[in-house]
């Protein structure tokens, strides 16, 4: 975040290391959830692999987007199942 300057546009950033679980677990969910207290109808999630993608809908987040490329030296998952960005660029304003 630091590196990218992102870290202005979040209130609070978290890793799944910080929750006990893997993104795919349900439990994550549920620590993320009182943790953030984020509202499911108006959260924005974003991650680079389809299956957290998936979990993260099946707890209810509305807002999902798939982050192609996530480091230069992997190829960029095909997700014909979400819409998709290359940069977080094309977020900001």
């Amino acid at each position: 975040m630091k590196k990218t300057e992102l870290g202005r546009y979040f209130d609070r950033v978290i890793a799944s290391s910080d929750m006990g679980y893997p993104k795919e677990d349900e439990r994550f969910w549920i620590n993320a959830q009182k943790t953030l207290d984020f509202d499911k109808d108006r959260t924005l999630f974003i991650d680079d692999t389809p299956e957290v993608i998936d979990s993260a809908i099946n707890y209810g987040i509305r807002y999902v987007l798939v982050k192609n490329m996530p480091s230069s030296r992997s190829n960029p998952p095909i997700s014909n199942k979400y819409l998709s960005i290359d940069s977080f660029s094309e977020l900001l304003p």
